[in-house]
């Protein structure tokens, strides 16, 4: 080998390598773009005050469908009147679910609706105690609370990637005060104070 062909390998290899690395550098960061994308949105609809109304998840992705969706919805705590100034509450995390299927929520921007609120899990049987979970799973309830504050989440379980990519995702905390959707950890009032996980001032 003459030192000119030697001197032009030994300048080439090195930009070889460089080109190597930058495109697997770029692989990576289209492969983890394209990944969060496939993450879903959950927001609040808040069109309507004083309405629970349901939760909009939206597929973020620009090329993949959300397909096999499960939803289900978590309570984080919850507070409610019972009337002649009586509160009752409870700060056990629960989640019940997975009760709605969505078969597709399609890519750039599809949604799917899901209501997830607290009143519909907590129910007061005869004797006026407390039952957590679906009305035919509490023996003897006879009515469901009011609602007036609660913190609840969405999980979202569904497959990707033209459906051989299995996901999980936990929307934000959201807060209902009463009025509206708060994204965020607490809500309050002005005589009493009501965070997600603690319901303190109740009785």
């Amino acid at each position: 080998m003459s030192r000119t062909k030697t001197t032009h390998h030994l300048l080439v290899r090195p930009w070889a390598i460089f080109v190597e690395i930058t495109g697997v550098l770029v692989a990576l960061v289209v492969f983890f773009e394209v990944y969060f994308q496939t993450t879903p949105e959950v927001n609040a609809n808040n069109s309507e005050p004083y309405s629970l109304l349901p939760f909009i998840i939206k597929n973020g992705s620009t090329f993949f469908d959300m397909t096999d969706v499960k939803l289900s919805c978590g309570i984080e705590s919850a507070a409610y009147d019972i009337g002649n100034g009586v509160w009752v509450g409870t700060g056990m995390a629960s989640l019940f679910g997975p009760n709605e299927t969505v078969p597709v929520i399609h890519r750039h921007g599809g949604i799917a609706s899901y209501p997830c609120k607290a009143s519909d899990y907590l129910h007061r049987n005869i004797w006026g105690d407390l039952c957590v979970g679906l009305a035919t799973a509490c023996p003897d309830a006879t009515a469901t609370f009011k609602t007036s504050y609660m913190c609840v989440w969405i999980q979202v379980d569904y497959a990707t990637f033209f459906g051989w990519w299995s996901r999980h995702a936990n929307s934000e905390i959201f807060s209902w005060n009463g009025r509206e959707w708060i994204k965020g950890p607490m809500a309050a009032d002005r005589s009493k104070e009501f965070m997600c996980g603690i319901v303190s001032d109740f009785q």
